[in-house]
């Protein structure tokens, strides 16, 4: 999962929690919120900027395999 969120961080020129975050809020559509938490200043705008920019088809289809090897 790490591997994949590296790769796919180093193409938007975002961190892999940025990539993690935008994944995650886009994944189910309107059915689930993310709430991402942050003690400092930083860590909100990081989480703000995690929407700055638009993950492929294809790069939330590796997400979604890469994470379908972590489901019970």
């Amino acid at each position: 999962m790490i591997e994949a969120l590296r790769g796919i961080a180093e193409k938007h020129k975002a961190s892999p929690a940025r990539v993690a975050l935008n994944w995650l809020i886009h994944v189910h559509g309107d059915t689930v919120v993310a709430i991402p938490g942050a003690t400092k200043a930083g860590q909100a705008r990081d989480n703000v900027e995690a929407t700055s920019f638009n993950l492929t088809a294809d790069e939330m289809d590796s997400l979604d395999r890469a994470s379908a090897l972590f489901k019970k």
